[in-house]
């Protein structure tokens, strides 16, 4: 159904389908002239005939109606069609779509979370920090980074953008790239150490050179 204006909160109309009735307001509409999906539940029997829809108490003044089709769903695919949420008979929600896809949620548009959990079933990247785990030397890295363009296990920008992002296994791939790197900046401090030990060294054996070359020449 569509409203000429839906400036008006005024009750407009009873749609009334099968003896089950919706009370439609010209603010119940989205916008004006733009077109919405509505909703009513109601119960058939077998044997029905046919389906009377009638649009009764018209209060004439407030706006226009139009009416453009009725869908009758099946028993199997109950739930709560609109323009805006799709629950289906499975407990699938769309929120700005009714293709859900089979997924359990999509969301068509932006969303804001306060606080998202997402239970992750694979194996938390804590087992970088096992003594048995094998680093990547950072010359097969730069390798792979040079030929692929992404890291290694990261997806790559063409199958994000066919495949979206698994949040869970993202999360999980860039900590254990964090975790690597921690590991990499520790092996790093400890050849900066030995260089640091082996310089001090050094600097001791010039300045005993230095003093053995002045007893000699005196």
């Amino acid at each position: 159904m569509k409203v000429a204006s839906n400036l008006s909160s005024s009750y407009l109309c009873t749609i009334d389908v099968a003896g089950a009735s919706l009370v439609i307001h010209p603010s119940d509409f989205r916008q004006s002239g733009e077109w919405q999906l509505f909703t009513l539940m109601v119960r058939i029997d077998n044997n029905f005939g046919a389906i009377e829809t009638r649009c009764i108490n018209f209060a004439p003044g407030v706006t226009d109606l139009y009416l453009d089709y009725i869908n009758v769903m099946p028993g199997d695919a109950r739930g709560i069609y609109s323009g805006e949420i799709m629950l289906d008979g499975k407990g699938n929600l769309g929120l700005g779509t009714q293709d859900t896809k089979g997924y359990r949620l999509v969301v068509n548009g932006a969303a804001i979370f306060t606080k998202a959990v997402v239970k992750n079933q694979q194996n938390w990247p804590d087992y970088v920090f096992d003594s048995t785990y094998q680093l990547p030397h950072l010359d097969s890295v730069a390798a792979f980074i040079q030929q692929n363009k992404h890291l290694p296990e990261v997806p790559a920008a063409t199958e994000v953008q066919q495949k979206g992002v698994d949040l869970a296994a993202n999360q999980a791939v860039l900590l254990k790239k964090v975790e690597e790197l921690t590991l990499y900046m520790i092996e790093v401090k400890k050849e900066n150490a030995l260089l640091i030990e082996k310089n001090r060294q050094m600097q001791e054996e010039v300045t005993e050179l230095k003093k053995q070359i002045k007893q000699v020449i005196k």
